[in-house]
């Protein structure tokens, strides 16, 4: 996925877990994988809907934040 990849160019780790659980998407902040700034989970929503999500929530974050 493209926009994942220019996430990670931006030094973000991204981490996509699936399980038969809950599935979960977690964008963490720069140099610091202990922080993240976004965390989806859900038991019923799919893979890709989380990431989908997380990734406008990302871009939101980023816009506001990229000019501090």
């Amino acid at each position: 996925m493209p926009v994942i990849e220019k996430i990670k160019e931006l030094k973000h780790p991204v981490y996509i877990y699936e399980s038969h659980i809950q599935n979960t998407v977690e964008i963490f902040r720069l140099n610091d994988s202990s922080s993240y700034i976004i965390r989806k989970s859900s038991t019923k929503e799919k893979p890709i809907d989380l990431v989908w999500s997380a990734v406008v929530e990302f871009i939101e974050w980023y816009n506001e934040n990229k000019s501090k």
